[in-house]
């Protein structure tokens, strides 16, 4: 049996009651013999309407925490060990000469004298006839410091660079690069720049471009910051990185190259490209 639950469906199931129950009130008049007649009811039942309100769900994700793995291979350590520089100081030697006095003899013969009357007497005066006689050769000793010679030898604390796998190539081909930037400009494009260190500092400037007598190396004379200082770099390790020059090395190291001694080095020309005198 379906529950009508709106007013148009109560008013239907009242007027039916009503009609069954007039219709068993005219029953009741009828003969009792007579048959009961038939009632063709017809109800018209309208398409329920029918809203669904949904919430939204609640949806709730437990993600737990990755697991990262990192596998960090060996490193490549390379350890580059410059010439060390040998300074030897010689203090100068205490030389003591004694000198005896010499031995002085004076032999004086006795004059030739003759007397006559009314004398003209005239004294001849003789050169006295010196001889000198050197002693035998000097005698020099030499006496040698029984001392130890005193060493200081000064370390200078290891440079460590670290360099990812796949950067290693990416860094030399920018060196390459920044190198041939370099040698196609011009000597006078060169002279007079600030050399930076690698730690960002200056070093100083270039004074000029020069090329070993005997090596033929092309190389950098570097006027030390705050000093009248001068002295040598291979051009090679200077790089030019966004028109500002480099060295991977720290002030102090640069400070200790070879000093510039003009007699050992030529200079090149400075209107024509460098590489024109690189070997």
């Amino acid at each position: 049996m379906k529950r009508l639950s709106t007013l148009p469906h109560a008013f239907a199931v009242s007027a039916l009651a009503l009609a069954i129950a007039s219709g068993s009130a005219v029953a009741q008049e009828d003969d009792s013999n007579s048959e009961p007649a038939n009632l063709d009811i017809t109800i018209d039942q309208a398409k329920p309407i029918v809203n669904v309100e949904q919430p939204r769900p609640t949806v709730t994700v437990d993600q737990p925490q990755p697991k990262i793995r990192v596998f960090q291979p060996a490193p490549e350590v390379t350890i580059r060990i410059p010439e060390p520089r040998i300074e030897v100081t010689q203090p100068d030697a205490n030389v003591k000469v004694d000198m005896p006095d010499p031995k002085i003899s004076i032999r004086q013969p006795k004059p030739d004298v003759s007397v006559e009357s009314n004398p003209d007497v005239n004294v001849e005066q003789a050169q006295p006839q010196v001889q000198l006689q050197k002693a035998d050769e000097a005698q020099v000793n030499l006496n040698r410091s029984q001392d130890q010679p005193e060493v200081t030898y000064e370390q200078e604390e290891a440079k460590v660079n670290i360099q990812r796998e796949g950067q290693q190539g990416q860094s030399q081909s920018s060196q390459q690069q920044s190198q041939k930037s370099l040698m196609e400009m011009k000597g006078e494009q060169i002279i007079d720049r600030t050399l930076m260190t690698s730690d960002g500092n200056e070093a100083g400037q270039v004074k000029e471009l020069v090329v070993d007598k005997d090596s033929k190396k092309l190389l950098a004379v570097i006027g030390i910051k705050g000093t009248n200082d001068e002295v040598v770099m291979p051009l090679d390790e200077l790089q030019l990185d966004q028109d500002q020059l480099k060295v991977d090395k720290s002030a102090e190291e640069i400070e200790n190259e070879e000093t510039y001694d003009d007699s050992e080095y030529q200079p090149i020309a400075l209107d024509v490209p460098i590489n024109q005198f690189a070997q």
